[in-house]
């Protein structure tokens, strides 16, 4: 039944269905009248008047079934569109998702071509067994949470030796159980010259992009004259940077230098700022100890703090390791 059929049915044809039965109920009445003639009228007016209300009732109910169909009806052509429109959003939502993904497999593939070609261009722009570099200070500092996770603060000053320089290889790392790290902005990396504050500038490219290493080719714009100096400031956060230390008790920190000079020395520091929260730590040497190592500890109320330095480290081929326990 149409909505205009069952609007005209409540207002015309009820009402009239409705007095029909009252007229036979009345007449119902008066025929009965005789065997209730010794009734005083009265009880005459009050059966009338239930004759009434039940006809009464019986129409709000027929008023009231018929809202009740047209709203269910209503409802269900609602529902019907409702659900339509929902197959086509997800229908939507996945060509949207498949798309997003093709996208995403291509960008990966241009970015490992285009890290392909920059890993091309360094390697013969640098010859590694030749650097041009001498360092003057390091100073790394590595704070460590009760997950693992880390900030890292790592301070050069560099200085050109006899020829000069403008490229410079740099590598980030983190533990084997640390958090895979796609791009290096999820590392919110930051690199910058602070000092001589003159303009000078530096760019830098990732020439390997692995899950957990990334390296980089710092390009110093313009190149460093020979014996200047520049003081280069790099932080990045890296979730689970030293999670070994929490799934397997131990992890290591490595420093890899080559310079130019064979008698180059500088004056070196490692921090490792590790949470209370780890547990009972101790931090030792892995390197044959060389005049001047020193390795320090105190606490404060949030961190055990370990501090390895030597004011004139030799640098030459030097690869620093420091183990960091967990017992």
């Amino acid at each position: 039944m149409s909505d205009k059929s069952l609007s005209a049915w409540v207002l015309f044809g009820a009402p009239a269905a409705l007095l029909a039965i009252l007229s036979g109920v009345l007449g119902a009445v008066g025929a009965l009248e005789p065997l209730v003639a010794w009734a005083e009228q009265p009880y005459r007016t009050v059966l009338t008047g239930l004759g009434i209300v039940i006809v009464a009732l019986l129409y709000v109910s027929v008023v009231l079934y018929a809202y009740i169909s047209r709203v269910k009806q209503k409802h269900n052509i609602i529902a019907k569109n409702l659900d339509s429109e929902l197959k086509l959003a997800n229908a939507e939502h996945n060509r949207i998702q498949q798309k997003m993904s093709s996208d995403h497999e291509n960008l990966k593939r241009q970015l490992s071509g285009q890290i392909s070609a920059v890993d091309s261009i360094v390697h013969r722009l640098y010859d590694i067994d030749h650097t041009r570099w001498k360092f003057t200070s390091v100073h790394e500092t590595y704070t460590i949470s009760a997950g693992g996770d880390a900030i890292i603060e790592r301070k050069y000053t560099v200085e050109a030796g006899m020829y000069p320089a403008q490229i410079w290889r740099l590598d980030i790392f983190a533990d084997n159980s640390a958090d895979p790290v796609e791009y290096l902005s999820d590392l919110h990396l930051k690199i910058e010259v602070v000092d001589p504050p003159n303009g000078e500038d530096l760019r830098y490219l990732v020439y390997d992009n692995s899950s957990k290493r990334k390296r980089l080719a710092i390009f110093f714009l313009p190149e460093i004259a020979p014996a200047e100096e520049r003081n280069i400031v790099l932080t990045y956060k890296w979730p689970g940077f030293a999670r070994d230390l929490i799934a397997i008790n131990r992890t290591v920190f490595s420093m890899r230098f080559r310079t130019s000079d064979p008698d180059d020395t500088a004056d070196v520091t490692t921090e490792i700022r590790v949470a209370n929260d780890v547990g009972s730590t101790m931090l030792e040497n892995m390197n044959p100890t060389v005049d001047g190592d020193e390795i320090s500890e105190y606490s404060t109320e949030a961190y055990k703090i370990f501090t390895y330095r030597n004011h004139a480290l030799p640098m030459h081929e030097r690869h620093i390791r420091l183990k960091l326990f967990r017992f």
